[in-house]
């Protein structure tokens, strides 16, 4: 049981250094579209299709998807999904960075 806290709370930790690192993008880029443009990318895994992305549907997804967090049942269901990851899920991070810039 503690060993299982203890994985959950190192994996939050991984997880808020990956949005620093975001974070930091941000800082030196200064662009956040850029920065936003970027992780889509890099999750879309294939460079043919990087043409084919639109940054604007991605950040609307991230805008709704923090909607989704306001109400208990989204909260639990995203904390579901990442308690157990080492990186946070592509489209909080580009609610973050959009987050940031908009701060």
């Amino acid at each position: 049981m503690v060993a299982g806290f203890l994985e959950e709370q190192l994996c939050r930790w991984l997880r808020a250094t990956e949005l620093t690192c975001d974070r930091a993008a941000l800082l030196v880029v200064k662009d956040p579209m850029f920065v936003m443009s970027f992780l889509m990318k890099k999750v879309g895994g294939y460079p043919s299709l990087a043409d084919q992305l639109n940054v604007d549907a991605f950040l609307e997804q991230a805008r709704s998807y923090n909607k989704d967090l306001l109400n208990p049942v989204g909260w639990y269901i995203r904390d579901t999904q990442t308690r157990e990851l080492s990186h946070p899920l592509p489209v909080m991070r580009v609610r973050e960075v959009d987050e940031w810039s908009r701060s």
